[in-house]
């Protein structure tokens, strides 16, 4: 099992990061296959994106098929995987996009994990002596205001709603809890001292305002939870497939490869 010691010292660095995401630019739906023993791992990327017709779903479809995984694990929160079990397609479609499109997909025999972790949750896990709580409590109010969705998709307005409503989901599900009317406006205040109220973006590769440095840190916390829960299904699993933003798939590439040997790229 790997420490967060031993991840944190296997990281790459935001410029290792740019310059490989360069060469995943053409590919809608990168893949990596890491094979040891009678163990594989396929880590697949993708888009987020919400859209079934996506061509990205026919490739990820296709390889669910041809590898015929033991065990699937999603970029989402596993208590979230529990609900969806009693869901509906559709409920699951509509709900949770990608990943509840991926879920529909899977037969009954699959063993479904989820490997991330609650933005909210996370950022009550940062360094203390790296932040302070008045920076830390401004993030919040930030994921509540702007949706973290909005990064990933093209269209914004579509990016927000499409956000809202999950949250709107997991607060009702009594999921994640939201802070009342009165604190949220008492910690806009932190916001705005903190940020332009015209530029409310987060780009933890390209700027380095302290909202972005929080979601690098949380991106870390995030990544190394990702990590340790494939390790964990690969002890009881043969094969593993893991499907994962683009991003986390360079980012995990370095420390799959020193602990699983290297990997086989598929760019598609």
């Amino acid at each position: 099992m790997i420490t967060q010691k031993e991840f944190n010292h296997l990281k790459i660095s935001i410029e290792e990061e740019t310059n490989l995401m360069k060469e995943y630019k053409n590919s809608k739906t990168p893949i990596l296959k890491y094979s040891f023993g009678r163990k594989t791992l396929i880590n697949i990327g993708t888009n987020h994106s919400r859209n079934i017709i996506d061509r990205q779903f026919k490739i990820i479809f296709k390889e669910i098929n041809r590898e015929n995984p033991d065990c699937v694990i999603l970029e989402i929160e596993q208590k979230v995987i529990d609900i969806m079990e009693k869901e509906s397609k559709e409920e699951r479609k509509n709900y949770y996009g990608e990943v509840g499109i991926i879920y529909n997909f899977l037969n009954n025999e699959i063993k479904k994990l989820g490997a991330d972790l609650s933005l909210l949750e996370l950022a009550d896990k940062l360094d203390k002596n790296e932040f302070s709580q008045d920076e830390i409590d401004a993030f919040k109010v930030y994921l509540i205001m702007i949706p973290e969705m909005i990064n990933y998709d093209k269209n914004v307005e579509e990016a927000i709603k499409g956000a809202c409503e999950y949250t709107k989901v997991l607060i009702n599900k009594n999921i994640r809890k939201i802070m009342d009317s009165h604190a949220l406006e008492y910690n806009k205040k932190k916001v705005d001292k903190l940020t332009k109220k015209d530029n409310l973006s987060i780009c933890p590769l390209l700027d380095n305002n302290i909202l972005s440095k929080i979601m690098r840190a949380i991106d870390n916390l995030r990544d190394y939870n990702m990590v340790k829960v494939t390790f964990e299904a690969l002890k009881e699993y043969d094969k593993v497939m893991f499907f994962t933003g683009t991003n986390h798939l360079i980012r995990h590439k370095k420390i799959f490869e020193k602990f699983l040997g290297h990997s086989k790229s598929i760019i598609i």
